[in-house]
């Protein structure tokens, strides 16, 4: 996948940011996943990344902006595929970005 096409606000300065990691969180039915990209350190030991929601054929279902993922690693999707949540940030607002799908 060409990880420009998930470049969105408000990354908007490249310097510090990896432009070559792309990491997925793939729904249990398998029919959408969750691209984590952009990531970039924030402070020592703490990043935070982009994050798009893709169908089946890598087509942008939803980009979020502004908000920023707080990692892979702090995301999940129901059993069921029908929500998927991750911690996310606004600024210095964090909080719990919780979606749901088919409804979007």
């Amino acid at each position: 996948m060409d990880i420009s096409k998930l470049l969105r606000e408000p990354v908007n300065n490249l310097n510090w940011v990896d432009t070559k990691t792309i990491h997925y969180r793939v729904s249990p039915d398998n029919n959408f996943k969750i691209a984590f990209s952009h990531f970039r350190e924030e402070r020592m030991g703490w990043y935070d990344c982009l994050f798009n929601l893709l169908d089946n054929n890598e087509n942008i279902v939803g980009n979020y902006a502004p908000l920023m993922a707080l990692s892979k690693k702090n995301s999940c999707w129901t059993d069921d595929s029908n929500y998927f949540a991750l911690a996310a940030h606004i600024g210095k607002t964090y909080g719990y970005f919780i979606y749901k799908l088919p409804t979007h």
